[in-house]
């Protein structure tokens, strides 16, 4: 076991703000991620402590439960396992689609930055995406096994009695309960071992979607890490953690799980599947997808076509071009008319890299100069900008809390 260290850890006084956390994770070559429930609640999965999570709308009367604290006690279900099982049917994984804050975390692993995922969840989606630097703190619904003897059976052999809510038993006698850490019950050695291995070798702490109500383990991880390291919090609400620990995470950044991981993405120019479910607005999911994987087209434009007719086929704009540009202007500084000039055609893109515009006048050196402009740049920054902008924004806080905003588009 390594020794934690002296004292309570200050936070870091340069590490202050977003920037310096897409800075970080560029840069790092071993991040800790710790997971809790926020980042599956977008694959239809529930929390457990929000106003909408399981603890607030389980019907207890229903499933014949004093409290739905009690679902995951592990004295009580050796006294009454049948509530738990009328329950745990949901918690059997089915055709879920990976959120974008998983797909964040496996990025990190394919891009050989992460150093560990310990998640505190039991729905097992990270292996369904083939995630392997994964510690499950709290066990999976793969295996059941004996509360008397320890026997052992596989999930694909009792998952029929399992979702019709009918308690399995051993041939023993008594009840099989999955391999998920109940309250009252320790940790797996494995967790703890890892731990022991990870905290000699991380770069960068990545907390996500939890409120470390029940954080023991990931609090004393915290409290062993170098004081160095930078530890950042992403969740729907602000978490303190205890004064022995730390006086608190140096960024903390508020908001849906997925929409922080799609804007800090955006910066770091990665790529997420669009049929993951986000909390972002419909739109905006459209206006992505519709983007996603547009290239550029070359069109035939008749000068004098576009400023005298509104309505053909290629016009655009009455006073102003597909670039910006003032048609009328342009025209005045061509020497001849009904020339024709070739323009790329902007159209949404991923990112500014691929923006690619091309205008080709005739053998002219006034319509040159023209076309090349300040005007005219100064016009084609202003529709690279327009056509990159991120899904949010971060607005500060108090005390190093950025809040997260989605835009409504």
């Amino acid at each position: 076991m390594v020794e934690k260290r002296n004292g309570p850890r200050h936070r870091l006084s340069n590490f202050t703000t977003c920037d310096d956390v897409v800075k970080a994770i560029r840069k790092a070559k071993n991040v800790l991620v710790v997971t809790g429930a926020g980042i599956s609640v977008s694959c239809g999965i529930p929390d457990f402590r929000s106003d909408v999570g399981l603890y607030n709308t389980l019907d207890c009367k229903k499933i014949g439960l004093p409290c739905a604290e009690l679902l995951f006690d592990y004295e009580f279900f050796k006294i009454d396992p049948e509530p738990f099982y009328k329950f745990c049917g949901r918690l059997i994984p089915g055709n879920i689609k990976p959120s974008i804050s998983h797909q964040f975390i496996a990025q990190l692993e394919k891009k050989k930055k992460l150093l560990r995922n310990y998640t505190q969840n039991v729905d097992g989606i990270e292996k369904t995406m083939g995630m392997t630097n994964v510690i499950e703190c709290h066990g999976s619904m793969d295996t059941f096994f004996c509360i008397k003897c320890n026997r052992k059976k596989k999930l694909a052999t009792i998952v029929g009695e399992v979702l019709q809510g009918e308690v399995c038993y051993c041939i023993c006698g008594s009840a099989l309960k999955p391999s998920i850490t109940f309250f009252g019950e320790c940790l797996a050695s494995t967790v703890l071992k890892a731990m022991d291995k990870d905290i000699h070798s991380c770069d960068l702490v990545l907390v996500v979607g939890t409120s470390l109500k029940v954080g023991g383990a990931v609090h004393e991880l915290l409290q062993r890490l170098d004081h160095k390291i930078p530890q950042v919090l992403i969740n729907k609400e602000a978490v303190s953690l205890p004064a022995a620990i730390s006086d608190g995470f140096d960024v903390t950044l508020l908001g849906n799980c997925d929409d922080i991981f799609a804007h800090i993405g955006s910066s770091l120019r990665w790529k997420f599947s669009t049929t993951s479910t986000s909390t972002t607005s419909k739109a905006a999911t459209k206006k992505s997808t519709k983007s996603s994987g547009t290239t550029t087209k070359k069109r035939k434009i008749n000068i004098d076509t576009i400023i005298n007719n509104d309505h053909e086929e290629n016009a655009v704009d009455h006073n102003t071009d597909s670039v910006g540009i003032d048609k009328k202007q342009r025209v005045s500084d061509l020497s001849s008319k009904n020339q024709v000039i070739e323009v790329e055609s902007l159209v949404p893109i991923v990112s500014p890299e691929t923006v690619e515009i091309s205008v080709m006048p005739p053998s002219n050196d006034k319509a040159m100069k023209a076309l090349k402009s300040a005007e005219r740049k100064k016009a084609a920054a202003a529709a690279r900008k327009r056509m990159t902008k991120k899904a949010g924004r971060f607005k500060k806080g108090k005390d190093r809390v950025f809040t997260f905003t989605p835009f409504a588009y």
